[in-house]
């Protein structure tokens, strides 16, 4: 018993002992002997904390929100803390994110608690999921407890049911929050709302329109040409009427080089154009690198002390769309600087000569 126990504190004010053993093996065998054998006028209690856990998780999407990460882990564990990022040596995130969670109690799930999955989809994003005294779990069935090779059932991983498998499934897709097939986990009711969604809305809610020029083409018949000799409404400017100003929304497509200033794409309404929408402003972004690349004046990139080259365009103009830290998140503090504290006024004239076709 000596070798098992590493000390004993006495509390006399409390009256109780604290009894530290050297390792979890002994611990569990002295609870077990507690069980069966009369210890007298001493009551046992663990003050181990059996369902605690630090978790770490790996999203392949390191966009992700945390709210999303979280409410995902809510559905087993309490969230205590979190999230903590593991940066390396130079500083830059590996992508791991460390929360603090206390298991929920259950009596089917393993060894009495709810388990989180190891490989697991957060808004059609695979991620896994790591945390020390971590239960087996098959990836067949999605199920803790044993593993792939000694698992027999055939589980449809996409509306979660047994007997075939997702290749053959006819059933739409369900949500990874409440498991109902009518919607996805982004339109979700259960689902938190973050900054970022009220304001996406708020910007869908002001998005352009122009109610004068649709009810003068609403009045006009099929052909016929708008005054001052334009096929449809909305070719330039209608005399008397203000135009509202455009919105930096997501339902609005920016058109370079339009010589009318910029208009609101018809094919950007609605979340099923996303893709093009992507697609469009790809193409976009590239032809508006392409143009600041030829407008840079010569004597700018002789100021800097040598010539910047198409990928360090690329990368310090991507830098401002999504919101990257200089010196963290893979730009250089110099090149940040350089690019951007000698090179704006020209950046500027060639961003409104794109944008305003001027």
């Amino acid at each position: 018993m000596e070798k098992e126990v590493l000390g004993i504190q006495r509390n006399g004010r409390e009256a109780f002992f604290d009894v530290a053993f050297r390792g979890p093996g002994p611990f569990g065998q002295f609870l077990e002997r507690c069980k069966t054998e009369d210890l007298g006028p001493f009551q046992v209690e663990s003050m181990e904390h059996r369902n605690h856990r630090v978790v770490i998780v790996n999203m392949f999407d390191m966009n992700l929100p945390d709210e999303s990460v979280c409410q995902f882990l809510e559905h087993y564990a309490r969230v205590v803390s979190g999230p903590r990022y593991h940066c390396d040596a130079y500083g830059f995130w590996n992508g791991h994110r460390v929360f603090d969670f206390l298991l929920r109690e259950s009596d089917h799930g393993f060894e009495g608690f709810l388990h989180p999955p190891a490989l697991c989809m957060v808004e059609g994003v695979k991620g896994h999921v790591m945390y020390s005294r971590q239960p087996p779990f098959c990836r067949r069935c999605m199920e803790v407890g044993h593993n792939n090779a000694e698992c027999g059932s055939v589980v449809c991983h996409n509306c979660r049911k047994q007997g075939h498998m997702a290749s053959e499934c006819n059933e739409p897709r369900t949500c990874n929050i409440c498991g109902y097939g009518e919607h996805l986990m982004w339109a979700c009711l259960e689902r938190r709302r973050t900054y970022a969604d009220a304001a996406r809305e708020g910007a869908g809610q002001q998005q352009w329109q122009r109610p004068a020029e649709e009810a003068a083409s609403a009045g006009r018949k099929e052909g016929e040409e708008a005054p001052g000799g334009a096929q449809e409404a909305g070719a330039g400017p209608t005399p008397g009427v203000k135009e509202r100003p455009v919105e930096w929304a997501e339902e609005v497509d920016l058109e370079f080089g339009d010589s009318e200033g910029l208009q609101p794409s018809e094919a950007c309404n609605g979340p099923g154009n996303h893709e093009n929408r992507e697609e469009r402003d790809v193409e976009e972004g590239d032809r508006l690198v392409a143009q600041l690349w030829k407008e840079v004046q010569v004597g700018r990139q002789d100021a800097l002390g040598g010539s910047f080259c198409m990928e360090e365009v690329r990368e310090a103009t991507f830098s401002l769309k999504v919101g990257k830290t200089p010196g963290r998140d893979g730009i250089t503090r110099e090149l940040y600087t350089r690019f951007w504290g000698i090179m704006a006024e020209d950046v500027v004239e060639v961003f409104n000569r794109v944008w305003c076709g001027g």
